[in-house]
């Protein structure tokens, strides 16, 4: 059964979404945008959403075009580790025995926050 048919012949949103298998909101939707077509009402423009790469959007832009290109979003949007991570660092990774593991765990370091978005390990 049509939904707008539907809508018409129960008088409710919710018994002709039971009826058609779908949401009461679906519903309203479709009835809604029927009835301003009926009308000759255009339809509202969509609200304009923000995108949740806008706060750095400049700065990749500003990056890209001081590494004419040549840059990789791993270094890009590098995120500083927050106080207290362990981390296995190249130091640290460096210090182990070149053999194999065989057993022997890798040196984590404690994560310490220096001046600005840089970190030094302990």
């Amino acid at each position: 059964m049509d939904v707008i048919s539907a809508y018409h012949q129960l008088g409710s949103y919710r018994a002709a979404a039971d009826e058609c298998g779908t949401t009461h909101r679906t519903v309203k939707k479709i009835v809604d945008k029927f009835e301003a077509d009926q009308a000759g009402v255009p339809p509202p423009p969509r609200a304009e959403r923000a995108h949740n790469y806008d706060s750095v959007a400049d700065l990749v832009a500003e990056r890209v075009d001081k590494s004419h290109g040549r840059i990789s979003a791993k270094r890009l949007l590098r995120r500083p580790e927050p106080p207290g991570t362990r981390v296995l660092t190249a130091t640290s990774a460096a210090s182990l025995p070149k053999r194999k593991h065989c057993g022997a765990a890798p040196i984590i370091a404690d994560v310490v926050p220096r001046c600005g978005n840089r970190v030094s390990t302990s």
